[in-house]
Order: structure tokens, then sequence, then C-alpha cells
């Protein structure tokens, strides 16, 4: 049986333990938060991080400025601006890279919007001098909807290793006001087999694709020429892939 005074040092150690727990977790918030505090102090402040736009669908490229503020005590200086993707430009208004506490500024990025179509992502990474060389202060972001006026469905046709051979369909779909014919059609592999259909004319059809076989990975490309007036519609290309 316990005794009252081995019970109540359990009771002390027990207490002791949850109070060391305790202040060792104010301490980590303490910390954290002081560290997010010093991080926000090092970067520019910029009244919109995402832009959302929509563009016609003949549009090559679309520009979008970004307004920021230094609401910091201490001057702060761009070191780098870079994206993952080479369709994407950016420029510094009167290439100017220092700013004093309160100063405004402007970066205005430039996407060539190529072949995409749909809605589409791209990102702007933004360093200080301030900033740890891995990590970005800052992050823009351009949301971009493209009317997608030829329309396939997928793109990509998969088939696993393996897999009982079969044919699959592909739609393509025309939405805009005047119809877009496929012109001319063609295959670049010898790994598979397809036919194009024509459901109506100008509107909607068909692909089907069907691997020759699946004993192995491969991979196929198939390119539709239409009539479009847009460029961007004018070669359409979809794939057919057995995986890996």
């Amino acid at each position: 049986m316990t005794s009252p005074k081995t019970h109540l040092q359990r009771q002390s150690a027990l207490t002791s333990i949850t109070q060391l727990i305790i202040l060792g977790l104010i301490a980590v918030l303490a910390i954290t938060q002081l560290h997010a505090e010093g991080r926000a102090g090092e970067a520019l402040t910029f009244e919109k991080n995402r832009v959302d736009i929509v563009v016609a669908a003949d549009a090559t490229e679309v520009t979008v400025p970004f307004s920021f503020t230094n609401q910091t005590a201490k001057p702060i200086t761009i070191a780098r601006v870079d994206s993952v993707c080479s369709c994407l430009y950016s420029k510094v208004k009167g290439q100017k890279m220092t700013y004093q506490p309160g100063e405004k500024g402007i970066i205005e990025l430039r996407f060539e919007l190529g072949k995409f179509s749909g809605e589409v992502n791209k990102s702007m990474l933004l360093w200080t001098t301030d900033d740890d060389p891995k990590t970005p202060s800052t992050t823009l972001d351009i949301y971009v909807t493209i009317p997608e006026l030829f329309k396939i469905e997928p793109v990509t046709t998969f088939w696993d290793r393996n897999e009982a051979l079969s044919t699959k369909t592909v739609k393509l779909t025309v939405s805009d006001q005047t119809p877009i014919h496929i012109k001319h059609h063609s295959g670049t592999s010898a790994n598979f087999t397809y036919q194009l259909r024509t459901i109506r004319e100008g509107w909607e059809y068909e692909m089907k694709i069907t691997p020759k076989s699946t004993s192995q990975a491969g991979f196929g490309i198939f390119k539709l020429k239409t009539d479009s007036a847009i460029s961007r519609y004018q070669t359409m290309l979809l794939y057919g892939s057995v995986r890996r």
C-alpha cells in the first residue's frame, strides 16, 4: 500500500512535469510568433498576390500589374524575380529595386499564352536581399481563363502495362459560334492505331485509339489540322500512352 507521503511526492512530480511541458509549449509558440513577425517585416506587402483574369479566345498574351508597398521600418531591396515557366516574364516598373519605408512600386507580369487553353495558373517568385536563397518571401499568381473553343477529352488516353487490349474513345467538341472543321489528321507512332469519326461536321468528332500491344511502355502523338481562324486551334495534339 502506498503511503500518503509517497502519494504526495508522485503528485508533486507529475505537477512539475506538467508545468515544464506547458512552459515548453509557450516558449515554442512565442518563438514561432517572433519568427513569423520577423519574416513579415522583411517582405514587401502586395495589394493582391493573386489575379484572376478572363481573356479572349484569340489573345496571345496578357500583362498583369501587381502593386506593393514597403510597410516595414527599413529599406527593402528586390534581389530577384523568377518564374518556373519560360512563358512568364517580369518587369519592375522603372527598374527600381530598392524601396524606402512607405514607398510604393509595381511589378508587371507578362504571360505569353501560346497554345494554352482552359484554366491556366502560372506563378512568379520574388526574393528580397533579406530572404533565404531557397525561400522567396512572395509568390505572385496569375489565373487565366482562355475559352476552349475546341475541347479534347481526354487529351491523353492511358493504358496500364499488360492491360487487356481495348479501344478507347476521345471526344472532340467545338464550342465556338462558328464551326471548326478538321482538315487533316495523322498519327506519329506505330504502337497505336486510330480512327477519326465525324459526329456533326464542324462541331463534334470522336477518335478511337487502340494500342497494338500493352506488353511494354509506349507513347503516341496524334495531330489534327483545322480551319480555325485562331492560331491556337489550328493545330491540336492528343496522345496515347501505355504506362510503365
